[in-house]
C-alpha cells in the first residue's frame, strides 16, 4: 500500500503558538544531542523512517487521582467524559501518521488533571501511554466578621497570617479576600489602631473548619480624648481644680471630714453612696468600675452623673459563677478590662475570674493554683492576662485563647513585693515595695525605673521614695502611684522619670479632706487608681469614697 504523506497542516495547528522555524531549530538540535523518543520528533526531524500507515489504532491511557467527572478531547473532535479511574480509549481509531492531541477539555469539580505524553504521532501500534493526573484543589474558606464601635472618621487595619492587611472606615461586616484551608490555623491581628481608641479582637484565632467563619468580632474602645488601655484613657492630663469626692462617703470642699462611712448602698445620688473598703478601679471611658472588696462586689458608677449600681456579685463571700448579681464574688481587690471583659482576682480561691460587660455573665478562668497565691495586680494586652504574684515574687501570664498559666520573671534578685501595673506600648510599669519597675513584654529585662528605699521623698529616678505604691495608671506621658502609706498622689514623668507629689501634703499626714489646692487635699490609704482622659480617679480605702483630681 501506498504510504500517505504526513499530514504536516494538521501537525502545525497542534503545535499551537510556537513558531514553527524556532521549534524546527530546537528539534534538530535535540536529534544532535540525544536520542529522540517521541514518534513525533523522530518524522520531524526525519531521523526514522515514517511509520506503518496500514491499519488504524486506539488512542487511550490510563487516569488517576479522580474524584469527579473529567472530559478530555483529542484533536479538537473526540471528546470522552471520564468519572472513574483507570484505562481509556477514546471511541475514535486514527491511522498510522495521523497526530493525536489529547487535552482537557472540562475539569472535574475542585480538581486540576494534568496530561502526559498527550501529543505525538500515530506509529505501527495502539497508544496506551497517555497519563492524566488529577490532583484536588484544596477548597479555601474565608474569615470574616463585624467591626462595632469605631468611631466615624477613624480607620482601623487589621491583618491575617496570610499576609493580606485589611483597611476597615466603617462599621458593619467585613471579610477578608484571601482564604485559609481546612485544618490550618488563622490568625487575625490588628496592624493599625484608629485614632483615640484601641479596637480588639474576638476569635481571631484557631484551626479553620470546613466553612466560613463569620464570627470574627472587632470591638473598637476610648472616649473623645483617648484609646482605652488596660482599663484607662490614654490621654494627657492637665490640672486646675483640685480634689473632690466622687461617689461614696462624701466631703463637702474645702472641709476635714470624719473617716468616711462603709456600708452598701447603691444610688443615683453619689453623696449617699456606700463602699466598704474599696480596693481596685478601671474605666472604660464612660463608666467607672469598682472592686468593692469587703461588699464581694463589682460596683459601676457613671462618669456622667456619679450613679452607682452592682455590676456582679449577691454581697455572699463565695466563688460562684451566674448573671451579675446572682454570681458570687470572694474580696475581689484588683481589676483590669479590656472593655468587653473585666478581669478580677479572687485572693482566696486563688483564681481569676471573667465578667463580660455586655452579659454580665460571671465565669472562672483558673482556680486554685498556687501560681496565684497573693496575687495583688493585674493587667490585660494583647489577648494576655498578666498577674504578679506577691507570695512567690513572680510575673504570671494567662493566654486568654488557651487559658493556659505561665511563668515569665520568678527571682527574689528582681522582683521583692510585686503588685499593681501599667502599659504603654509594650512597656510595662509594674510596683514592687517601694520601686517601680520597668520591663519590656517578651524581652522582660527588669530595671528600676524610680525609688528604691521607703519613704517620701520627690526626685528623680532613684533619689524619690516611695511607701507602699498600691495603685499605678498612664495617661501616656506620666505614671500615676496612689502612695498609699504615704497618702499621697504621686506624678512621674515618663521621658525623665522624675518624681513629684501631685495631690496630698509632703508631710506623711491622713485624713478626709478636699481641696482646690492640691496638697491640702487628705487621703487615707488610697488604692486603684485611673483615668477617663480628663481626671484621675482614686479609690480612697479608708475613707470608702472614690476621689477625683482634675
Amino acid at each position: 500500500m501506498k504510504k500517505r504523506p504526513m499530514r504536516l497542516a494538521l501537525l502545525i495547528r497542534t503545535l499551537d503558538l510556537i513558531s514553527i522555524c524556532i521549534l524546527s531549530l530546537l528539534l534538530l538540535e535535540c536529534s544532535q544531542k540525544a536520542k529522540p523518543t517521541s514518534n513525533l520528533l523522530h518524522l520531524f526531524t526525519g531521523s526514522i523512517p515514517k511509520p506503518n500507515a496500514t491499519g488504524v489504532f486506539t488512542i487511550g491511557g490510563n487516569v488517576q487521582g479522580l474524584k469527579g467527572t473529567l472530559v478530555l478531547q483529542n484533536i479538537s473532535k473526540d471528546n470522552l467524559s471520564i468519572s472513574s479511574n483507570g484505562p481509556f480509549v477514546f471511541p475514535t481509531r486514527l491511522q498510522g501518521e495521523d497526530v493525536y492531541s489529547v487535552t482537557v477539555l472540562n475539569q472535574p469539580s475542585n480538581q486540576n488533571c494534568v496530561i502526559t505524553e498527550g501529543l505525538d504521532v500515530v506509529y505501527d501500534t495502539d497508544v496506551n501511554s497517555i497519563l492524566v493526573n488529577c490532583q484536588t484543589i484544596p477548597v479555601r474558606y474565608t474569615i470574616g466578621g463585624i467591626l462595632q464601635q469605631l468611631k466615624p472618621g477613624n480607620r482601623v487595619t487589621l491583618f491575617s497570617n496570610r499576609g493580606e492587611e485589611l483597611l476597615l472606615s466603617a462599621n458593619g461586616n467585613f471579610q477578608f479576600k484571601s482564604g485559609f484551608t481546612f485544618g490550618n490555623s488563622y490568625s487575625i491581628t490588628v496592624l493599625a489602631q484608629p485614632t483615640n481608641q484601641n479596637c480588639i479582637l474576638s476569635n481571631q484565632s484557631g484551626r479553620m473548619p470546613e466553612a466560613n467563619l463569620t464570627n470574627l468580632e472587632v470591638n473598637c474602645f476610648g472616649n473623645a480624648y483617648g484609646a482605652l488601655i488596660n482599663g484607662t484613657i490614654i490621654n494627657p492630663l492637665s490640672f486646675a481644680t483640685g480634689v473632690t469626692s466622687f461617689a461614696g462617703s462624701y466631703c463637702n470642699p474645702d472641709t476635714i471630714c470624719a473617716t468616711g462611712i462603709a456600708g452598701f448602698l447603691d444610688s443615683t445620688n453619689p453623696n449617699l453612696v456606700q463602699f466598704n473598703s474599696p480596693e481596685g478601679i478601671i474605666t472604660d471611658g464612660y463608666y467607672l468600675y469598682v472592686a468593692d472588696k469587703s461588699n464581694h462586689r463589682i460596683r459601676k458608677i457613671s462618669l456622667d452623673t456619679g450613679e452607682t449600681s452592682t455590676l456582679a456579685g449577691n454581697g455572699v463571700a463565695a466563688m460562684s459563677d451566674g448573671i451579675g448579681t446572682f454570681a458570687s464574688l470572694q474580696s475581689p481587690q484588683y481589676l483590669t478590662t479590656d472593655g468587653l471583659n473585666i478581669y478580677t482576682i479572687d485572693l482566696i480561691q486563688f483564681a481569676i475570674r471573667k465578667i463580660n460587660l455586655n452579659s454580665l455573665r460571671v465565669t472562672t478562668i483558673i482556680s486554685g493554683s498556687q501560681s496565684l497565691a497573693g496575687s495583688k495586680g493585674i493587667l490585660v494586652s494583647n489577648n494576655n492576662l498578666y498577674i504578679t504574684d506577691n507570695t512567690n515574687k513572680a510575673l504570671r501570664r494567662i493566654n486568654l485563647s488557651t487559658g493556659i498559666l505561665t511563668t515569665i520573671v520568678t527571682t527574689t534578685v528582681s522582683l521583692t513585693s510585686p503588685k499593681g501595673m501599667a502599659v504603654l506600648g509594650n512597656d510595662i510599669y509594674m510596683i514592687d515595695a517601694s520601686r517601680i519597675l520597668k520591663m519590656t513584654i517578651g524581652l522582660w529585662a527588669i530595671s528600676v525605673f524610680a525609688g528604691g528605699s521607703a519613704g517620701f521623698t520627690d526626685g528623680t529616678g532613684a533619689a524619690a521614695k516611695f511607701n507602699n505604691p498600691e495603685g499605678i495608671t498612664t495617661d501616656g506621658s506620666n505614671l500615676y502611684i496612689s502612695d498609699s502609706s504615704n497618702h499621697a498622689i504621686r506624678q512621674i514623668n515618663i521621658a525623665t522619670s522624675n518624681v513629684t507629689t501631685l495631690a496630698g501634703p509632703t508631710t506623711v499626714s491622713s485624713g478626709y479632706s478636699n481641696s482646690s489646692v492640691y496638697g491640702n487635699a487628705l487621703f487615707d490609704s488610697p488604692g486603684g487608681i485611673t483615668s477617663d482622659g480628663q481626671s484621675l480617679y482614686t479609690v480612697d480605702k479608708n475613707n470608702h469614697a472614690l476621689r477625683k483630681i482634675r
